[in-house]
Order: C-alpha cells, then structure tokens, then sequence
C-alpha cells in the first residue's frame, strides 16, 4: 500500500501534473520506482469492452470478447436488488479475469425523452429505481475488489450537442430527478469514482462545475472517491481541477500539463490545488491494490447461464389476449423476421461488447418445439423491405397454427453521439406485423429496442413480449420465456406514450442556441403522465405474467413522520412466477407543485403456485418530503399523504390516508394577496401586525386609525382575517403604502419555517 502523504511529499511537481491526466487511453500514470503503480479502467456497463489494439471511446475498434449481459432498461426491468448485485459480481469477475481495475459504469442518468441514443444504457425514468438499481450494482461489484466509476454526472440526457449543450435546470428538479440517482448511490454503495458528463449543466461544464463536483458531491454526500473526466471531457484544465476534478481522461499529449503548469507560476493554481486530485488518484490506487487480493470465479458456462437469467427476468409482457402464451410446444409455428437469425442484443458505442456467444432466437425455439418451426425472413438485415421475403412470410404464416414476429429497433438507429428521430419502428417491420395478421389471428411479437417505441400496431396482434436489448442469451431466453419453461415478470422501468407529442420533453427538446432547459421541471415521465391524467399505452411499472397474484397489506403503522407496512402476496395461479410490490406516495396539494404519485420503495417476490409471503416496507421523512429552493434544503409539508400499494403507477391496490406532523413547518409565502389571517400565522405575523397598527395608529386619516384590526371582538376579527393585505392601502387612505406593504411582506417571509417541539 502507497503512504499518500508521503508520496506527495517526494513526488516533484512535474510528476504531479503528469499524475492528473491518463498516462494513456485506458491507464492511469504510473511511478514504479517510487512504489506507485498504474490503473487500468475499461467500459463495461453491462459487459467488459477492454481493447489491446487501436482504442477508442465510440466502439469503433475491437475489443476482447466478453460477456454481452442485458441492456440498461432490462437491468432495471428487473425490480430486482439481489440478481442486479449478483450482476455486478459476474461483471467484476470477468473484469479481474482480463485485469480491469475499475468499470466505466453504471450509467445512470435519466430518460428524460425517449430519443436520447444512449437511452439503453440508462435505467429508467423514475430516480427512486435508477438509484437503488444503481446501487446494487455497484455493491455487487465493489464487493470483488473492483471499483466502479458510476457516470455521467450530470443531467446527460441526450446525445445532441452533448459535449456543448447547457443543460437549465431548476435546483429542486435537478436534486428531485437529475443528482437523486448519484445521491442513492453515493450514500449507499460509496462507488469508487465518478465520471463528469460532457455537457453543461446551469452555465458551467460538468468537468468544472464547482457546485456538483465539491458543493454536493463532496460536501453535502460525503463522497470521498475519485473525480474523472469522460474522453476528452475537459474544457478549462484549471478550472476543472480547482473545482474538483481530479483526473483528466485520456492522456492530453501533455497539452493539459503545461497548462496547469504555466497556472502554477501565474500563481492561479496553488499546490493544495494539485495536492487534493494526486491524493484521490493515490487512495484510488490504493483501493485498486487492495481489491487485487480478491480473485473471483469466472467460467463462460456460468457467465451465459447467469446472462440468460437476467433476460428471462427483465422480459416484460405487454400483452397476452387470451392468453396466447406460453405456446403449445407441438403447435405448427412460424417464426418470421430477421431479428430471429440475426438478433439485436448488443449496444453501440462505449457499451459494445464483442460477445463471446450467441444464442440465435430460431435454433433455440426448435430444440425446446415438439412440433414444426418454420422460419421466413419477411425484412432483409438492414431491415429494408424484402417483397419476396414479406411474400413468403404471409404465406407462411397463413398456413402456421401461430406466428412469433421478432421486430424492433435495428442497429444503427439507437447509439452514442446521435438521437432518434423519432419513436417508429422501420416500415418494413410494422408492414411485416400488419400483413402477417391480416392472415393469422395468432401473432405474438418479440420487440427488441432500447427505448420505448411506437406499438400503435399492437391492436391487430395478440401478444407483445418487450426484451429490451436482452445480451447475448436473450435468444435461449426468449425460446424459454415463449413456452413457460420461464415466467415473464420484468415491469417496465419507463412509459410507453402513445405519441412522441405526449413526453413532458417534447417541446424543449433539444434545445436552442446550445440551451435545452427543463420546463417539464419534475414532471419527466409518468410523474407527468398521472398528474396530468393523460393516458398512455404501457405505463412506468406495468408487465403482465402467466400467473395470477392477490396482494393485501396485512399492516400498517403510521407516526408523525414515517410510514411502516407489510403487504402480503400470494401466487393463485398454475404456474411459478413473480410479482413486483410498487410503494407510492400521493402528497397533499400545495401552494408547491407536486406529482401525483411517486415511486418510494419496491420489492419483487419469486412464489410457486398457493405459495405467499410478507414484504416490509419503511418510509421515513425522506419518502414524503421534496426540495425547497427557498430553505435549500428538503421539507415534508404537513397534511395527509397518500401511501399507495401497486402493480404499476396506474393500477393501484390499495390506498392508506395518513396525516404526517414534521418537527418543522414552512408557512406559505406571504404576497399581497395573501390575507391578514395568513399573515398573523406566520411565525413572523405577531410582529407584522404590531407594525401595521403602529403605522396606521400614527396616520392622520381617521379611516386608517378605525381600521377593524385594532377591534378585539373574535367575529370582527374573523372577517378582518380575511381581507387581502393590499387591500389596507386602499382601505386606509394610503396610510400604509405598497412601499411600506412590500417591506412588511419581505420582513415576514424572512422567518417562514417554524420549529415545533
């Protein structure tokens, strides 16, 4: 292990400077002869993309092979805590296994829109489930001595202009939504470094944005790890290091070292400057040292068993009219659409991995079919119209007992640097659907994409099995999933809108003159979705299943500021399967905007036939508070709050009112219009009111010195309460002007929070 202080004391400052950047694309500098080694770091979200040749950041050039495990969205698909950190456990084996130090990943940010290209990196919508998904992750990986660099910190939520557009963002959303993930996983799984996104975020690049990097990274959340740049991310090397980046990415060819060196003569940059990133490079070394002695198993046989887990329990079933799946496995099948022989599971971009295996979704429906499969393309592979396949597919599927179509999103369409255009799926694939059907009543579509797409097509078919980008077992997966040897149980970790037009995004997207700012505010996703009431096609939280589940709470304990219940489940259908427990809270209404429903806490239960169990739920102040710009601070307003137990945050079980009493209350901003009662219950009012019959007993105007607020009678005083506060201008000859109003109100809004008890 490496004495830091005494490294820094020896090291000279030249090697200091040459310390803050990469040594190249994948390492950190190295020192051996004074004991300090280099780090080698490699992408790997969901599967380890190391390169020994030419290197880059976009997935150009080849990388080792590796196993492909399952996209972003279908992690989160999941619900799943346990299987996500048993995720980071096999990824951080098979990193050790080709010696990675630390994983690119997670990557976390929000979908904001459903065009963002890296959309399939990301988890979800919701921060309350990205968060905990994230922090699972980094767990399991942390766990095998392996470090994580979770990313991209913050507000990345497309890839147009991503390395210049200013995300404007309010403070409350961004802490609410944007920086709630980071926070989770900070607080929980202490992730060994973090990576600045490439854009900005309220006028400053991330890379040096003081406020995030040391205000509420470090300050607030205690993070105590190591800052990085993404590639080429840094746009002012001296400002970012004396706001808190520690390490610049790759290596500059010594451009970035000359800088910080011509700062440290001008005198801009001070040695406790430099000092404070080589020591968080250090104790990252020394973490990494640490984590060598650990040697976890890896086998290819494992790895693939365990990648097809995970896509057999993120598949989310959109539909099933009259329960069409699982398929009969002697029934006469036709299996029609490229995706089948050829299937899209991997990402693009850093996210690519050169998979070590392939499960081809045909051969794998054939050896579980006890009956014929037959196969027809009906779209050639760059998804273009194919008349003689389209031709064949029909006839096929005419003559076929049941049609499985396997469509979505091809590659290309989805990747880092460039959005989509819009939500459609090639024409060639909704034609193929829509032509198949026209001849078979009995058409199940497996979709394979990274965001949600436009499914107006599925009212001509019977059923819709969403995989996501599912890895590299997700052929073997969906062959199993089709005929019930595996239940679908994956709830979907973002809404599906009948239409683009319908995301909050829509008309702030993707910005103008280098500016994209969030009007939509908190109300991203399905937070919108439900306080708006507008109806979408597949909500945040919904999946179907092959069995049936009752749920129940079987207790509820409430306090003046937490919320403890249990909720029982139980499987009364015929097969195995799982149900995800969503907990919701509905805050009271307020002078401050809120959601509708947001989600707080979730739990997924794995239960055989007439098998039950209890889940445990505990909310605390936390759950039923949101940001106030005013207090900088989080406030749970008192009143009722809604706790709400649900499949989905539109299918709701059951709803328990509770009355919540915090130890603090924030009164209602004090304006003009606000009455005299208002004002006389602030903790400020007594004061206020003194004032007001001081000026007023002091005017000449007999008008002002016969104002009712001096009378004592409690009904004259009732209707005093409730007269306007400019209304004591007009009423009082101007004895009390607006000048002296607005003074009043200014004064009394200084003191709005209340501390009881």
């Amino acid at each position: 292990m490496i004495d830091v202080e005494k490294a820094l004391a020896e090291l000279t400052l030249d090697e200091k400077l040459r310390m803050l950047e990469g040594k190249d694309f994948w390492h950190t500098m190295d020192y051996p002869a004074k004991g300090i080694p280099s780090i080698e770091v490699a992408d790997g979200p969901y599967g380890l993309r190391k390169q020994k040749g030419l290197c880059d950041h976009l997935g150009w050039n080849v990388s080792e092979k590796a196993t492909a495990y399952p996209s972003g969205p279908s992690v989160a698909a999941t619900f799943d805590r346990h299987l996500v950190c048993e995720l980071g456990k096999h990824l951080a084996a098979e990193a050790r296994s080709q010696d990675v130090d630390v994983l690119l990943g997670p990557a976390v940010n929000m979908v904001r829109t459903p065009l963002c290209g890296r959309n399939f990196e990301y988890y979800s919508e919701d921060p309350c489930l990205a968060g905990e998904i994230a922090a699972s992750y980094v767990s399991g990986v942390q766990s095998q001595g392996v470090g994580t660099c979770i990313k991209h910190f913050a507000a990345n939520n497309q890839e147009v202009e991503r390395e210049f557009i200013d995300a404007e963002v309010s403070e409350r959303a961004l802490r609410e939504i944007y920086l709630k993930v980071f926070e989770t996983a900070v607080r929980k799984s202490h992730p060994w470094s973090v990576m600045t996104a490439l854009n900005k975020v309220n006028g400053d690049y991330c890379s040096e944005n003081r406020v995030l990097l040391r205000d509420v990274l470090r300050g607030e959340w205690g993070f105590d790890g190591l800052a990085m740049s993404d590639w080429s991310g840094v746009n002012n090397r001296v400002k970012a290091l004396k706001s808190g980046l520690d390490l610049e990415m790759p290596y500059s060819w010594g451009i970035s070292q000359e800088r910080l060196r011509l700062a440290y003569d001008a005198g801009e940059l001070s040695m406790e400057d430099i000092d404070a990133g080589v020591r968080n490079i250090l104790n990252l070394v020394n973490r990494v040292l640490e984590g060598r002695k650990v040697h976890p198993d890896y086998s290819d046989v494992d790895h693939n068993a365990f990648s097809c887990e995970i896509a057999e329990k993120s598949a989310v079933l959109l539909k099933n009219e009259s329960s069409i799946l699982p398929l009969k496995r002697n029934a006469r099948i036709a299996v029609i659409g490229d995706m089948a022989i050829h299937p899209r599971f991997k990402m693009e971009g850093s996210a690519l991995v050169n998979p070590s295996y392939s499960a081809i979704p045909l051969d794998e429906i054939k050896a579980i079919s006890e009956g014929e499969v037959y196969f027809a393309s009906g779209y050639d592979e760059n998804s273009e119209l194919d008349d003689e396949g389209l031709a064949e597919a029909v006839s096929l599927a005419s003559d076929s007992d049941v049609v499985v179509i396997f469509a979505g999103l091809p590659g290309g369409i989805e990747a880092e640097g460039k959005d989509r255009k819009d939500m459609m799926m090639p024409a060639s694939h909704v034609r193929l659907i829509h032509e198949v059907s026209n001849v078979n009543g009995n058409v199940v579509v497996v979709l394979s994409n990274g965001s949600p797409v436009d499914t107006s097509w599925d009212g001509s078919v019977k059923a819709v099995l969403e995989m996501f980008l599912g890895g590299q077992m997700m052929g073997r997966a969906v062959a199993r999933l089709l005929f019930g040897l595996a239940t679908p149980g994956g709830k979907l970790p973002v809404s599906f809108p009948y239409r683009l037009e319908q995301n909050p995004s829509y008309l702030n997207y993707p910005g103008h003159m280098g500016v994209v700012t969030y009007s939509e505010d908190v109300f991203i996703g399905y937070r919108y979705y439900v306080t708006k009431g507008i109806d979408v096609k597949y909500p945040f939280g919904f999946g179907l299943s092959y069995t049936d589940f009752e749920i129940s709470i079987s207790e509820f304990r409430s306090g003046s500021a937490q919320v403890s219940l249990r909720v029982r489940v139980r499987n009364v259908g015929s097969m195995n399967g799982s149900e995800t427990v969503q907990i919701y809270v509905a805050p009271p209404t307020g002078r401050i905007p809120r959601p509708r429903v947001e989600l707080r806490d979730f739990a997924r239960v794995y239960l055989c036939p007439g098998q039950e169990c209890e889940v445990s739920f505990s909310l605390d102040t936390d759950a039923f508070s949101y940001f106030d710009e005013d207090l900088k601070d989080w406030y749970m307003a008192p009143g009722e709050y809604g706790v709400i137990v649900a499949t989905s945050s539109r299918d709701f079980v059951d709803e328990r009112k509770v009355m919540l009493s915090p130890k603090r209350i924030k009164h209602d901003e004090i304006t003009g219009w606000s009455t005299i009662g208002a004002l006389r219950a602030t903790p400020a009012g007594a004061a206020a009111i003194e004032r007001i019959k001081d000026t007023l007993s002091r005017s000449l105007s007999e008008s002002a010195r016969n104002f009712p607020i001096f009378r004592k009678n409690g009904e004259t005083q009732d209707d005093v309460d409730r007269i306007p506060l400019r209304m004591i201008t007009v009423l009082t000859d101007n004895s009390i002007n607006n000048d002296i109003m607005d003074s009043i109100i200014e004064d009394a809004n200084r003191v709005n929070l209340e501390v009881l008890g």
